[in-house]
């Protein structure tokens, strides 16, 4: 018994259908990968703004933390407890100023 198969020929039309879908395919995923590399890369942004943030915070209590070390209340008691006084008649050494022209002409 013989089965008849009738000629199956493919067309220039099945062909680019098939090319169009694979291409298709393909830049689905692309578009997925792209889309989540984008994603990725805004959440790393977000995590370093607020990692800059935390930092600026974070120096500037630093800040106030050393304004007021250095407050005059502070001082003077840092001085007492080193017995240091404080001068009424301070003495200043003088630097004659021809001695220091050499290095401002450079």
């Amino acid at each position: 018994m013989t089965i008849a198969q009738s000629y199956k020929k493919i067309s220039i039309v099945n062909i680019l259908i098939i090319i169009f879908f694979i291409v298709l395919i393909i830049l689905a995923f692309l578009l997925v990968f792209f889309y989540n590399s984008v994603v990725n890369f805004e959440n790393k942004i977000y995590l370093k703004e607020n990692e800059i943030k935390k930092i600026e915070t974070d120096i500037a209590e630093l800040k106030e933390d050393l304004f007021n070390i250095l407050s005059g209340d502070n001082l003077q008691k840092i001085a007492s407890e080193n017995g240091l006084v404080i001068e009424k008649n301070p003495e200043y050494f003088e630097i004659k100023s021809q001695q220091w022209q050499v290095g401002l002409n450079f």
